[in-house]
Parts: structure tokens; sequence; C-alpha cells
């Protein structure tokens, strides 16, 4: 068994004795001017328990990392429904694909563009003495992000993104821009690092006062997302290899029988490992940590973590169990691919998210 595979096993065992209450909550903050915006998006992402910035490597990037779009072998269309709690739907959107513009490839260059929204519907309005009928929510943001390795065979990636921020209810409004920087370092290997800043400059939204008719502006505070994505990839030639590799340590046990020296039994030896190579068993192990900070708060440390496995590339599970538990699966085939999360909330509704990419 190869170092990287025995530290990943290592640091699984090490996760699970880790008790949650020594980390903070991980639940958007419900009072923050556009918290609708921390929810996170993409199925697979809320798998991962929203430990997704150094692990991103589809369309979601323009939201969760702008240089994750680096990482794109395919022009990729995505979306994403889910349901929150009464009424109250949230939806996700994105474009992307890698451009190669430059003389050699010296330069990688990739483009996306995304849509979020959030709406509850059925809002009652009251006074202090009758009802007033009911009204809606619908906040929205637009991305478009872009992303250059400076040098091919550099595992750099550098992104950003531009976002518009609209939140309206009832006949009341307010918008704003901002801006997201993104860089990852690692890419494909075994240890990826990856960084986004959100909100450079502290972005501000303007609008008029549900209260009054003067103009308000809110100030969106920068949140600083960093982490680190644990890689291990590994083949075994059959169900029987890796059994013998990984569970006995490589050494000689019944699951390997002993090669005769008869001709007869050496030729079926022969046609019985060229089966094995064409059943063989492809395990990809990604291990997410990441941490979500406020600069200008106090106690606004949080943490995330997710645990990811392929096989074959093909099927996909994940889970995540700190604050929320959160798992998901993943099933991708040709041009296509399906995510599914379930988030457990104890004090919220449970969610289910779905998304469907098309990949071409």
């Amino acid at each position: 068994m190869k170092i990287h595979t025995k530290l990943l096993f290592l640091v699984c065992i090490g996760l699970f004795f880790i008790p949650a209450t020594q980390f903070p909550d991980v639940c958007f903050a419900a009072g923050e001017p556009a918290s609708f915006l921390l929810v996170g998006v993409e199925a697979r992402s809320m798998g991962m328990g929203g430990a997704f910035t150094a692990l991103v490597d589809d369309s979601s990037a323009v939201y969760w990392n702008p240089a994750g779009l680096g990482l794109l072998k395919n022009r990729e269309f995505s979306g994403t429904y889910g349901s929150l709690f009464t009424d109250t739907t949230y939806s996700f959107m994105s474009y992307a694909q890698p451009v190669f513009a430059c003389k050699k490839e010296k330069s990688r260059i990739a483009l996306g563009v995304g849509w979020l929204q959030l709406r509850s519907l059925n809002i009652e309005k009251t006074n202090q003495e009758e009802s007033l009928g009911e009204t809606r929510m619908v906040n929205d943001a637009f991305f478009v992000s872009g992303s250059i390795q400076p040098v091919s065979s550099l595992p750099l990636y550098l992104g950003i993104s531009g976002k518009r921020i609209t939140q309206n209810i009832d006949t009341f409004s307010s918008e704003g821009w901002g801006m997201d920087l993104g860089m990852l370092l690692g890419g494909e290997g075994f240890l990826t690092w990856g960084v986004n800043i959100q909100n450079i400059g502290k972005t501000q939204i303007k609008g008029t006062s549900y209260w009054s008719d003067r103009q308000v502006k809110e100030v969106i505070p920068c949140h600083i997302r960093s982490g680190v994505v644990l890689k291990a990839k590994k083949a075994f030639s059959s169900l029987v290899s890796f059994f013998k590799e990984e569970v006995h340590g490589g050494e000689y046990s019944i699951y390997e029988p002993r090669i005769s020296q008869n001709p007869q039994a050496l030729e079926r030896n022969k046609n019985s490992l060229r089966k094995e190579e064409n059943e063989s068993i492809d395990i990809k192990l990604n291990i997410a940590f990441e941490f979500d900070y406020i600069p200008d708060e106090t106690d606004s440390l949080k943490f995330f973590q997710g645990i990811e496995c392929w096989l074959h590339e093909i099927y996909g599970l994940r889970i995540s169990f700190l604050d929320d538990f959160s798992a998901g699966a993943s099933l991708k085939q040709g041009h296509f691919k399906i995510d599914y999360a379930f988030v457990f909330r104890p004090k919220l509704k449970d969610t289910h998210r779905f998304s469907l990419a098309i990949l071409f």
C-alpha cells in the first residue's frame, strides 16, 4: 500500500473520533445582508458539507471558487433545485467552458456564468390589527467568472468573479455589485489548496427601505474561504487484488493461489490475469477540510469537512458529519451527471437537492 493511501486511511479514522461540538455552527447567518448567498449551491457540494472551495472542478466554480474553472475538461451546463422549507425554494444554473486561446497552450483560460435564486412565496403581510394579504420575496445573484492557468507546467489557477445581487420583497428592492477572487494550487495532484475571497472591498447593496421611502445601504462583509483536499486514486486489477493489497497488506493469502509450473496451468493463469485486467476496479478518494472567516467579526470562524469516494469515475458517494449531517450520491454516464444530496438540520427542515449536469 502506498504512503498516500495509508495517510488518507488514518485521516479518515481520525475524523470519526472528532466530536462535532468542537466546531461552530455551520448554518448561514440569517441576519447578514444577502445571506442567501451563504446557503451553498449544487448537490455534490452540499453532500460534502460545503467543503468545496479546493475541490470544485465543474461549472459551479462560478460560485465556489472561480479558479476551479481551470480544471474543466469539457463544456458544462448544470442546474440545481431544492426545497429549503415551507414555500421556499433554491435554484442554481451555470454554464462554463475551457478556452485554449493562447499559443502552444502556455496559458489555459476558462469562462463561466451562473444564476442563483432564493424564492419565498405566500408570505403574510400584517399590521398590529389585521392581515394585509400575501406577498413574496425573490433574491437573485448573477455571476460572470473567468480563470487562467498562467503556465501549463505549473498547477496554479487564478480566478475572478463579478456578481450582481438583487433583493425584492413586495414592492421594495435593493441591488449591488460584488467581486470574488480565487486561487487553486495543486489541481489534480495528491494535495490541492484553494482560497476564495468573497465580496472584495465589502459589497454594498443600495435600495428602498421596507419601512420607509428613504434610501438605505447595506454592506455584505468580506468572507475568506480556504481549504485543502487530499486525493488518492488507485486501480486494483480485481476485487481479489483489492482484498489482497488493502486487507492483507500485500502478503500472500488465500486470495492469491500459488502458480504451478505446469504449462497448461500457466496458460490458464495468464488467461485469468487478462480477465482480471478487463475487470479492474478504479477507486478515487477525496477528503476536504475548509474554513470560512469574516475578518471584521469576532467568533466568525466556521469549519467544514467532507469525504467523497468515486468508483470507476461513474458512481460517487459522499458524507459530512459536523454540525449538520449531510450525504450524497452521484451517477455519471456519458454526457450526463446526476447528483443528489440530503442535509439533516435539527433546527430546520431537512432538505433534498438534485443537480443535473450536461457535459459536451
